[in-house]
């Protein structure tokens, strides 16, 4: 099943129309996937979507990008650009339904060189409009949701696939590049990131693979995710090699719980901050709320992070088809760390769960 970007490309017009902007630029290269279907990575060549508050919508793309572009937009005009002749002339003829004055709106990772190019062309005041297309992904469709299961399903056999590999004496580079191999023959298209810690450098939750040899009395933490159509997953999972010790213990069961009691509170119309206070009771009740140092989780989609926010200050009602991740972890330096995260959608009666691997191997 297709988005329906004709739809989407309407709701921004509309709002753009209703606040009174001329039209908006957007950039970055999820939005322009959500937006069009243009899938290409932005690098250093200027690519851009120029939608006018009327309702015109332009495609801008380097001419090595125009075929993938023309392949896959359904509603845009697509104009491309030599190297050797810069994107100025068809950024000139995108902004022709712009007029030469008025508000633009640009999204938060606009660059100074696009905002140089386009004022090169016309007196434009710039606004952002981040908010506006951030409200509109929070909620996903059917077709998005079901890409995003897909990837979950990929990255949960993967991590199924590792507790048979994971042996003492491999080093945390060689577990990241088993998972990872496993979670591509599943199905998973890429890799965004591959996180295995064990023993203390678990207590550092960003912490990258090294050469360091799991052991006996570990606990492994292993974070990873995959894409599929570009739509992500995000799961965390703990292997145990050995006994756990008394404190190992606690802390499991501590995250545990806390993880069950904020997916428990999940459902339409409840705050988002309300997921994170579960989790963060529990924790704080086994004696380690000092020691659960990130918010409780994070939207999931076109981006590995989005909103909606799942942490302490966000009041914001959780809405039917809201997709984020739901990740207590209590770290305790020079030790060992445990983190529990799931992929999660908002639905009409509660909750849905969409990875389903086991959140324990031993």
């Amino acid at each position: 099943m297709l988005p329906n970007y004709s739809a989407r490309l309407a709701r921004l017009q509309k709002a753009l129309s209703a606040e009174g902007y001329a039209g908006a630029v957007v950039t970055s290269s999820a939005n322009l996937q959500y937006l069009t279907g243009f899938r290409e990575g932005v690098w250093e060549r200027f690519a851009g979507l120029f939608l006018s508050a009327g309702g015109v919508a332009t495609l801008v793309v380097p001419e090595l990008s125009r075929r993938r572009a023309e392949h896959d937009e359904k509603m845009v005009d697509v104009v491309s650009y030599r190297d050797e002749q810069g994107p100025g002339t068809c950024v000139v003829r995108s902004l022709r339904g712009f007029g030469r004055k008025g508000v633009l709106g640009v999204e938060w990772s606009f660059m100074f060189r696009d905002w140089e190019l386009i004022q090169s062309v016309g007196e434009y005041s710039f606004r952002n409009v981040s908010s506006m297309l951030d409200g509109m992904r929070a909620v996903k469709g059917d077709e998005e949701v079901a890409l995003i299961k897909r990837a979950c399903v990929a990255t949960d056999r993967g991590l199924e696939d590792l507790q048979g590999l994971m042996r003492e004496g491999m080093t945390e580079v060689a577990i990241a590049r088993e998972i990872k191999d496993r979670i591509m023959e599943h199905g998973g298209e890429s890799i965004p990131f591959c996180l295995v810690q064990s023993g203390p450098n678990a207590a550092v939750p960003h912490n990258e693979p090294g050469r360091r040899k799991v052991v006996r009395g570990d606990i492994v933490v292993v974070d990873v995710g995959c894409t599929v159509d570009g739509y992500n997953s995000d799961i965390t999972r703990v292997y145990v090699l050995g006994r756990l010790s008394v404190e190992q213990e606690r802390v499991l069961e501590a995250v545990l719980d806390a993880q069950r009691q904020a997916i428990s509170v999940v459902k339409q119309g409840e705050e988002a901050r309300v997921v994170d206070k579960a989790a963060r009771t529990v924790i704080k009740k086994a004696g380690y709320d000092r020691n659960f140092i990130h918010r409780t989780g994070h939207g999931l989609g076109l981006e590995v992070h989005e909103e909606p926010y799942i942490h302490g200050s966000n009041a914001e009602l959780l809405r039917e088809g809201m997709v984020f991740t739901v990740e207590p972890g209590v770290y305790l330096e020079g030790k060992f760390g445990v983190r529990i995260e799931d992929d999660a959608r908002v639905t009409s009666g509660g909750c849905e769960v969409l990875s389903g691997s086991s959140k324990v191997f031993s």
